[in-house]
């Protein structure tokens, strides 16, 4: 309803200012151009308050929450971090003659180590002690494994 009021009395405001400065002119060659300055600033006078709304309404719309921003940029990281940690642990596997059919990261920052693998093999394998020795020495990290029957 505020957005109707603000608009007719925008409407009515302009009509009145073009009215008055149209009366107080002269008649003359200028007074055509006049007329036609009148008539645009008549006409924004119109639209304004529909371009004022519409700005409000899209600002509304974008205005987003830091705190929002801040736990996607997190979460985005955690996972290209998890991704990277799996593909490199994937790397270190088969250098050492392993197959794993699954790694999986855990990142939990108040845990120490922050960070945790669990490594699936479906194949048994050789010594699942001192490979996850190995990674825990190499990465720095807690590791898992389980084997599928």
């Amino acid at each position: 309803m505020n957005f109707i009021k603000s608009w007719a009395f925008t409407v009515v405001t302009g009509s009145l200012i073009c009215t008055l400065i149209e009366f107080v002119l002269p008649e003359c060659h200028q007074k055509r151009i006049a007329n036609t300055v009148l008539n645009v600033f008549f006409i924004l006078c119109i639209l304004y308050p529909f371009k004022k709304f519409e700005i409000q309404k899209n600002f509304n719309f974008f205005k987003l929450d830091e705190q929002k921003i801040e736990n996607k940029l997190e979460s985005r990281f955690k996972f290209v971090a998890k991704k990277n940690i799996a593909n490199q642990i994937k790397i270190f596997l088969e250098k050492n003659g392993a197959k794993a059919k699954s790694i999986i990261i855990h990142i939990n920052e108040s845990a120490r180590p922050p960070v945790t693998c669990e490594i699936i093999f479906e194949e048994g394998v050789e010594n699942k002690k001192i490979l996850s020795e190995k990674i825990k020495n190499e990465f720095k990290i807690n590791c898992y494994i389980k084997l599928l029957s």
